[in-house]
Formats: structure tokens, sequence, C-alpha cells
């Protein structure tokens, strides 16, 4: 966490996930749904403490594609503290 928050937010940091796919016969490419969900552990009706910088919400869905035998596909988003 740094003083320059983009989007005038305090507590900014980055979640970084990573896929990656091998398989004897698989397709050369393979298409994946990835679903984060922040605070999880919350109960359903309480304030999130989390939210993604872009969007200011706690979920986040997105189709990736991996190509088989190859190094990881990453991506990062960067979420903030309320």
């Amino acid at each position: 966490m740094g003083p320059a928050c983009p989007g005038g937010v305090s507590g900014h940091f980055k979640v970084k996930y990573c896929l990656k796919a091998s398989g004897h016969g698989a397709p050369a490419t393979l298409n994946f749904r990835v679903d984060l969900m922040l605070d999880r552990l919350k109960q359903k009706e309480a304030t999130k403490r989390v939210l993604f910088l872009h969007s200011r919400t706690f979920q986040y869905s997105k189709n990736m594609t991996v190509s088989n035998g190859r190094g990881p596909a990453c991506e990062e988003q960067s979420v903030f503290l309320r």
C-alpha cells in the first residue's frame, strides 16, 4: 500500500490470480470462467470491507483462455479497504 492510490482511495492493494493448464490430448486452448469474490466469509447482508477499485463491488467475473502446456496466464485487479 502506498500513498498514491488510484481513484483517491486509501488502503489500496492488488489481487493477482494465475491459471495454467496442461494435459495430454487436451485442446491447444482451454477456456475458463473466473469468478472472484472478496470478503467471502462476511454474512450475505453485511457490508463488505474490501471492494474492487474499477467497479466498487465485491465480485468480479471474466472469461480467460489458457494455452495447453504453456506458462500461466495471470491478471491483477486493484482492490481497496473501505
